[in-house]
């Protein structure tokens, strides 16, 4: 994941490959993507961007002010927000996708750092196997927020769902080096897909 800032009216050029996802994390305020046919396409937090036949998107500021967003790259489709996912090809075509992940709702802006957290518990290392389907985390009703984090130093990522997570139902995907927020009470479960075993950290945030 990269932060940008962007100056006033000032814009960035960022190389992508036909295939890929581009994810915008966080944003204090939208930003513009202008294609190759100088169309623009407004970006919010949360939002998901399929790039089909570009090499080089332009990112732009059209605000008076400075601001300063987090993106992130992808090979395969991130799940961060039941949000808006646009199609980028030499023309642009818009849809809606209202249910991105199965597992629970995840915020539109997904933060950076927990806030207003009341108490924080570090849950055990999560291992599964290639080809399992492992607890993550049991329901818990006074769970606030559940963070999930994958080390970039493992093979793979992992999907993520309820029980019935697996090679039919793949769910949402976490990255290797990735984070991801659950703003869920129930039971989350990881799925790896890979050929290697990989390693779960799991942080929960419950109300007092």
């Amino acid at each position: 994941m990269s932060q940008v800032t962007l100056q006033a009216g000032g814009s960035r050029f960022f190389s992508v490959s036909a295939g890929q996802w581009l994810v915008i994390r966080e944003a204090e305020n939208y930003i513009d993507l202008l294609t190759n046919t100088q169309e623009r396409v407004r970006l919010d937090a949360g939002d998901v961007i399929k790039i089909d036949d570009l090499t080089e998107v332009e990112l732009v500021n059209p605000h008076a002010v400075e601001i300063t967003f987090t993106m992130q790259v992808s090979r395969r489709q991130i799940s961060v927000a039941a949000s808006q996912i646009t199609k980028i090809s030499q023309s642009v075509a818009v849809s809606k996708i209202q249910d991105a992940i199965t597992v629970a709702k995840i915020q539109q802006s997904v933060p950076t750092k927990m806030e207003g957290a009341d108490t924080l518990t570090p849950l055990s290392e999560v291992s599964i196997v290639s080809g399992e389907t492992k607890l993550l985390a049991v329901a818990n009703a006074s769970r606030k927020e559940l963070r999930l984090g994958i080390k970039s130093s493992e093979a793979n990522g992992v999907y993520i769902g309820n029980a019935s997570v697996g090679v039919e139902t793949p769910g949402g995907y976490i990255e290797e080096g990735c984070i991801e927020y659950l703003n869920t009470e129930g039971e989350v479960y990881g799925y790896n897909a890979g050929n290697s075993s990989i390693v779960v950290n799991v942080l929960e945030l419950e109300r007092q």
